[in-house]
C-alpha cells in the first residue's frame, strides 16, 4: 500500500528516533484499534491510520502517537493527528509540500502533533519537561498494552532516573524532516507484539 504519511517536521535537539509505524486502513467507518475514537467516513473516502511508535517519550518510557490521513479517490484531502490524548483536525493550518504531502510538527520529546510549530509555545511546560521534569511519568502503560505491560513503583523511579540523566535535553525550537522511509511499517497487531517485545528489552537494559 502506498504511503500517505505525510511530511514530519521534528526539533533539531530530538534526542529520540522514530522506531515503528503501525498502518490500518478503513474503508468503512469503525473504531480505532489503538486510540479512543471512531473512524467516520462519507461517501469515496478512506482513511490511514498511522500510529507512531517511540521508544521513549521524553517523560515516560513507552510512547504511542497517531496521524490519521483521509483519502478522498485517492487523493489526500484531510490530516487529523494527535496531541496528548486527543486529536485535532491539522488540516485547517497544515501546509502542503509541491507534490501535495501534508506537513505537520512534531513536540520536542513528547512527540504530540500540531500543524503550526509557533502553537508550541501555548504549552506551559514545553521547555520544562525536556529537561526539569524529565522522566518524572516513569513507565507509562496505556489502553492498548493494559495487562502486557507492567509497571510499579520501582519500575517507574528506575526510568525516571535513567530518562533524566541519559535523555534530558533543551529544545532548540529550529526543525528538520523526521527520517521516515527507512522505519519499518507493519500492522498493527504486529506493531503491537513489537512494543511489548521493544520495551521489555529497554526495561531489562536500565539500571
Amino acid at each position: 500500500m502506498k504511503s500517505f504519511l505525510p511530511l514530519i517536521m521534528e526539533d533539531c535537539n530530538e534526542p529520540f528516533a522514530l522506531s515503528a509505524i503501525g498502518v490500518t486502513r478503513f474503508v468503512e467507518s469503525g473504531p480505532s484499534p489503538s486510540f479512543r475514537r471512531i473512524i467516520s467516513l462519507k461517501a469515496g473516502e478512506e482513511v490511514i491510520e498511522y500510529a507512531l511508535f517511540w521508544r521513549y517519550d521524553i517523560q515516560h518510557l513507552y510512547d504511542l502517537e497517531h496521524i490519521w490521513v483521509t483519502l478522498t479517490e485517492g487523493v489526500p484531502t484531510n490530516i487529523e493527528a494527535s496531541f496528548h490524548g486527543k486529536f485535532l483536525n491539522a488540516s485547517r493550518l497544515a501546509t502542503r509540500t509541491d507534490d501535495g504531502r501534508f506537513i505537520i510538527y512534531c513536540q520536542p520529546g513528547k512527540h504530540a502533533f500540531l500543524p503550526d510549530p509557533s502553537l508550541f509555545a501555548l504549552l506551559p511546560d514545553s521547555e520544562y519537561c525536556c529537561n526539569r521534569d524529565a522522566g518524572e511519568a516513569g513507565l507509562l502503560v496505556t489502553g492498548p498494552f493494559e495487562g502486557l505491560l507492567h509497571t510499579d513503583e520501582q519500575i517507574n523511579e528506575r526510568v525516571k532516573a535513567h530518562i533524566k540523566e541519559r535523555w534530558a535535553f533543551s529544545p532548540s525550537w529550529q526543525w528538520r524532516v523526521m527520517k521516515t522511509s527507512t522505519v519499518p511499517q507493519m500492522g498493527w497487531d504486529a506493531l503491537k507484539v513489537h512494543v511489548v517485545q521493544t520495551i521489555e528489552a529497554e526495561l531489562s537494559l536500565i539500571p
